[in-house]
């Protein structure tokens, strides 16, 4: 391929030449950005992208990957039309098989996910399986799910008729060209160094695959991937195989396997993956494989041979081992980089970037053209991680078990074990010793529920009632009839504040927040279509300082957001307190009575209403009590300084047993949210709902001449009624447990799913929120006697849906 002079300057500058970089190339190229340059250091899919598998799997975890594998394997299949490079694609279907019971279940909720994406899937009984895979010994099976619109691919192939595409509508392409550093201009731009000079950009976006976390290093950017060996075995031809046979994926088995040219590839998710350590790849790694390892790879084969048993009579061509990179949740990074406008990711694919990149390229170049995400990213979105996810030693413990566990039973509540204790609050010992056991959300290890040291939430394999499901409920009954302690440090706390602080919160706020001081206020932030970017409580703490209380989930997404609206003229900073306050939680009937046991500030109804805030003396300390309650009883937020968290809890939770106190976990605070129809900003609302879609319509102060925000004019009339809503859903049989994600039908008819669910304990069955479709929204009443279902394990469940909360909150008392 002839390469074209380095241009001194362009609108945007692509590095990285494997597929992800040329399907950027391509997708922002087609959308009228010629003037854009994809910079490769050696030659095109050299890198990691020539030696991969090809498979082209679109069943994902969330909606957005399915979408965007599901768009991937379309584009390839029209690029080969549109460009006469062959890509080699082929719907020959994906084969998964169960072993176990529990594995099965997980199957048939998949099949039920896949209905929800809307993909095809097939269930199989153990004896369909056969004539399908005639090779496969099936007597060990319990079923499968078969998915046929799935394929494989040309890895190279893809790549060229992207970049060939790309060239057509005026994309630049440099080959053998080395970046050698990337730093911010003067003009807030970018200069990226090369080994052929330098080139000036207002955009670059890394998509260096396992060389991207040192290049992002040389901006302080943080990209939190590591590179491992990954290994497949090529056979010789073998007699039986043939070109429609589907992928197989055998889970249980830990090994997948495909026909490819008459010959069988076989490769898998090792349970002690080999970290590559990315500093030691030579200067002239290109097309390179890394030394065989049959030792590490035999316990796939041995596997395969009891799966396959014609594998016994085949010889063995290579063993392909090569560098592939994979983030700490196994999910790959795609956004702008925190703080640093104009620089962009695209990396970290766990051995699934074949099949997603048509669809990165799609989602990465909306959200560059239109400034912000187009489609519900949450779940791949770079700022899901904080810096210290970037540390060395961190992805060393982390990535192998991302490896090990790429083909485990997903069950609910299962928890990662390894790079743990990362961010404690200052109460965290305090709360191993009252027998917490904890779950981690960006990184802070949070009390999930309190029980005996036996119980291990990760032996827990099952679809059923947890162990601890019992002990759950004692603290949500806890918090319903007495009170309860939770540790809710983890929230996301950021100050405003300056003379121009109130214009900035205006300017982004859907409601007004010209506020008297020590009064707390439910807001939202839009998207410029009028989606929700994020839910926030903004306390004003003086006259020109206010406190933004978030989810850990939306933290770097609202700092983002701030510092982008803030224009350099303002007199205003913001400042991340997170870690400079702890927030315990008191909540429940008998709360007033037990914080007034500890202080002199007058707690009643009258002298500290709701949404209120001050600081106050509490016991020796000091904090700021905000009466606000994400579990819908009376209840207080306390915002204390780091230094008197801990004496604080032991007075709080010494003085409460007098009142019953309980310590509470958020399995409790889910079930009890849950109860009121509180939304979870990540799963119940997103960027892609509306408020009015959300039911969160009051929060839009329309009439307000001081809140200046520009996107309330996106939502329509007040009475304009959309044909998608989110209800609360409650199931008929306790027995049957929600996890979120499942399909809702009315009669025979799909229209919607669940977004969040967890046992209500107070009602007495599984509860869930979740949107639906319908264009017959007259009033409440019309839900009444209509037949919903919920997909639960291949099985329709009878449900009722309403729009009101299944429980009425007591916090006004």
């Amino acid at each position: 391929m002839t390469s074209r002079p380095l241009p001194a300057s362009a609108q945007t500058v692509i590095v990285g030449g494997g597929i992800v970089g040329c399907s950027v190339l391509y997708h922002l190229a087609k959308s009228g950005m010629s003037d854009v340059v994809l910079i490769e250091r050696k030659t095109l899919t050299s890198g990691t992208t020539w030696h991969a598998a090809g498979l082209l799997a679109q069943l994902r975890g969330s909606r957005t990957e399915t979408d965007l594998a599901r768009y991937s394997i379309n584009l390839y299949e029209q690029l080969e039309t549109q460009t006469s490079q062959a890509t080699g694609v082929r719907r020959n279907g994906t084969l998964c098989l169960a072993q176990t019971a529990q594995r099965w279940e997980e199957l048939k909720r998949r099949h039920d996910q896949a209905n929800v994406y809307g993909l095809e899937t097939v269930l199989l009984s153990d004896v369909d399986i056969g004539p399908i895979w005639p090779l496969i010994d099936t007597k060990d099976l319990t079923g499968g799910l078969l998915i046929p619109s799935d394929g494989q691919g040309d890895p190279t192939g893809i790549t060229l008729a992207l970049s060939e595409a790309a060239k057509g509508y005026g994309a630049t392409i440099k080959e053998n060209c080395l970046v050698t550093d990337l730093s911010q201009n003067d003009n807030q731009g970018w200069c990226v160094e090369t080994t052929d000079g330098s080139i000036q950009s207002d955009i670059v976006i890394n998509c260096t695959g396992i060389w991207a976390r040192d290049l992002a290093h040389k901006s302080s950017a943080s990209v939190p991937l590591h590179a491992v060996e990954h290994m497949y075995l090529v056979t010789e031809p073998m007699t039986g195989l043939n070109r429609q046979l589907p992928s197989v994926r055998d889970y249980d088995s830990s090994i997948y396997f495909k026909e490819d040219a008459g010959k069988l590839v076989l490769g898998g998710n090792e349970p002690n993956a080999k970290l590559w350590p990315v500093d030691q790849i030579p200067d002239d790694f290109e097309y390179s494989l890394l030394p065989e390892d049959w030792d590490h790879f035999e316990c796939f084969m041995n596997q395969a041979l009891d799966r396959i048993p014609a594998l016994k009579e085949t010889g063995i061509r290579q063993l392909v081992v090569g560098p592939e990179s994979f983030t700490p949740d196994g999910k790959y990074l795609l956004g702008e980089v925190p703080n640093l406008k104009g620089y962009f990711v695209a990396a970290g694919f766990n051995s699934i970037g074949i099949a997603s990149a048509g669809g990165v390229g799609l989602a990465l170049s909306e959200w560059i053209l239109e400034g912000e995400p187009t489609m519900d990213l949450s779940d791949v979105d770079i700022r899901r991680f904080q810096r210290f996810s970037g540390n060395r030693a961190f992805l060393r413990q982390r990535v192998p078990e991302i490896v090990a566990t790429g083909f485990a039973i997903h069950y609910p509540f299962r928890e990662l074990k390894s790079a743990r204790g990362i961010r404690k609050s200052p109460i965290h010992q305090r709360l191993v010793e009252r027998g917490a056991h904890f779950d981690q959300a960006i990184g802070w290890e949070r009390p999930s529920f309190f029980g005996k040291a036996s119980i291990d939430p990760n032996r827990h394999r099952s679809f059923k009632r947890p162990p601890w499901f019992d002990q759950v409920g004692r603290e949500h009954q806890a918090v319903r009839e007495a009170v309860g302690v939770m540790d809710l440090t983890s929230f996301s706390k950021i100050q405003v504040c300056g003379k121009d602080a109130l214009p900035l919160l205006r300017k982004v706020s859907t409601r007004d927040v010209d506020i008297s001081v020590g009064q707390i206020l439910y807001t939202l932030i839009l998207n410029t279509t009028g989606c929700i970017l994020c839910d926030l409580t903004v306390t004003r703490t003086g006259s020109e300082t206010f406190l933004l209380v978030t989810g850990a989930k939306s933290h770097s997404n609202l700092l983002q957001h701030l510092e982008s609206q803030r224009s350099v003229h303002e007199n205003v900073t913001i400042v991340d307190l997170t870690s400079a306050f702890s927030v315990i939680g008191v909540m429940g009937p008998n709360s007033r009575r037990l914080l007034q046991s500890l202080s002199d500030v007058d707690l009643s109804a009258q002298a500290f209403p709701l949404f209120s805030s001050i600081e106050i003396d509490l016991g020796l300390g000091i904090c700021r009590a905000s009466r606000i309650s994400y579990a819908g009883e009376l209840g207080w937020e306390l915002y204390i300084p780091t230094e008197f968290s801990l004496g604080i809890y032991e007075e709080v939770t010494t003085a409460g047993k007098e009142f019953n106190i309980v310590d509470v976990g958020f399995h409790a605070l889910d079930s009890l949210r849950l109860e009121c129809g509180y939304r979870h900003y990540g799963s119940d609302i997103t960027n892609t709902d509306t408020p009015t879609e959300a039911g969160l319509e009051f929060l839009i102060d329309r009439d307000s001449g001081k809140c200046t925000t520009g996107k309330v004019s996106y939502l329509g009339s007040p009475d304009q009624v959309s044909g998608r809503r989110l209800l609360v859903f409650k199931v008929d049989d306790p027995d049957y447990l929600l996890y979120g994600k499942e399909p809702v039908y009315r009669g025979d008819k799909l229209i919607g799913s669940i977004t969040s669910a967890a046992f209500g304990y107070t009602v007495g069955s599984s509860i869930g929120l979740g949107y639906i479709v319908s264009e017959d929204w007259g009033n409440n009443l019309s839900l009444s006697g209509v037949d919903f279902q919920i997909g639960i394990a291949g099985e329709k469940v009878p449900a009722s849906a309403s729009f009101e909360p299944l429980y009425k909150p007591r916090r006004n008392i």
